[in-house]
Parts: C-alpha cells; structure tokens; sequence
C-alpha cells in the first residue's frame, strides 16, 4: 500500500479519508477535475504533481530509494 511504501522510504505524511470528510472530498473532486484522471489513493505535495494511484518508482524518485 501507498501509506506502507511511504512509511519505508520514511516520508512523512497525512491521510485524508475522504469518506469521513467532506472537504476532503471536495479537494479530491477538484484535483479530478483539474487533472482529468479518476484514480485513488492520489499523492499530493507542494514540489510536484499529482501522482494518481500506487507508483513505486515515481514515489522512488520524488523520496528517494529505500
């Protein structure tokens, strides 16, 4: 999962359920939109775009190897 594979490479992060959260939610219909893609869980930062679903090697790039 995207949350263990973070927490090996060490980066800190915040989980937003977006069932339990209705801005939440409405951040995640925003980023959709914007980036015209469907796909959960989405990784998002200040340094770089979206990443839409599990990606090892992309999040290997941004974070670093483990």
């Amino acid at each position: 999962s995207v949350k263990m594979f973070l927490s090996m490479l060490g980066v800190p992060f915040e989980e937003r359920n977006v069932d339990e959260n209705e801005s939440f939610s409405n951040d995640l219909m925003l980023i959709h939109e914007q980036w015209g893609r469907e796909t959960v869980p989405v990784i998002t930062g200040d340094e770089f775009d979206p990443i839409f679903g599990f990606e090892p090697d992309e999040l290997k790039l941004i974070f670093g190897e483990l």
